[in-house]
């Protein structure tokens, strides 16, 4: 019932949080259309949007997927741990929808990245977010997610960028669980997989939708500011030819 309730409550909150918050800089999120000041989360300034409850990350991603539509009559997308708004989209823009994540059971597949159920060149888009860093070959992940998209497809794979460089791990980490934290030359693991490999930094989008990680402490471990306690983040479009 909780869950539920959510979404509501915060759409009545969205305008109370506007109205308490005139001075501040409004934007835009372009998944719930909110117009306003977006709030703090934790260490990170202008993070959450009121309404929709979509965070930087999110918003970027949404804002790219809508331009990399593939077309074409019929049409399958992949999502591999799946979030609401994101998946609203895929599935108003797809003829077919499949989620997927290994330990979830709100999903229509489970699986392990590194052995996928599906035939070979089924898939029109793959789209998994913050996903690579877990798997302990995620080499055979990234080769997996070639073999099962069509020719023409492209793949969205966004990891957390923590590092000039990547540093694949012996064992997870205690904390976060992941194996490779991933550094600006991780792009390079996916363009010996795939024919092409375009990555969108969020100063390629519109700035109104706030795709930047704020931070004034300097506290989030990211390699790359647009100015001081300003991150960039990155997107990578990994694309598989025709023919």
């Amino acid at each position: 019932m909780a869950s539920r309730l959510e979404p509501l409550l915060r759409r009545m909150y969205a305008p109370i949080y506007r109205i308490g918050h005139r001075q501040a800089t409004n934007y835009r999120c372009p998944i719930c259309e909110y117009v306003g000041p977006f709030r703090s989360k934790a260490n990170r300034q202008d993070a959450k949007c009121p309404r929709c409850g979509a965070l930087e990350r999110a918003r970027f991603q949404y804002d790219v997927l809508r331009r990399e539509m593939p077309t074409g009559q019929t049409r399958r997308v992949l999502h591999v741990a799946p979030e609401p708004g994101v998946a609203r989209l895929l599935t108003a823009k797809f003829d077919e929808y499949v989620s997927a994540d290994l330990e979830r059971s709100d999903v229509d597949v489970g699986l392990d990245v590194q052995q996928m159920p599906f035939p070979t060149a089924v898939f029109d888009l793959v789209f998994a977010s913050h996903v690579l860093e877990y798997p302990e070959r995620d080499d055979v992940a990234l080769t997996e997610i070639r073999r099962i998209l069509a020719p023409g497809g492209a793949a969205v794979l966004p990891v957390p960028l923590m590092h000039q460089r990547t540093v694949d791990r012996v064992e997870r980490h205690p904390v976060t669980k992941v194996l490779h934290e991933p550094g600006l030359d991780y792009f390079d693991r996916m363009r010996t997989i795939f024919d092409t490999v375009d990555v969108i930094r969020s100063t390629d989008v519109d700035p109104t939708i706030q795709p930047f990680v704020r931070s004034r402490d300097r506290s989030v471990p990211m390699p790359l500011e647009e100015s001081p306690g300003v991150f960039i983040d990155m997107m990578p479009i990994c694309r598989v030819d025709y023919g």
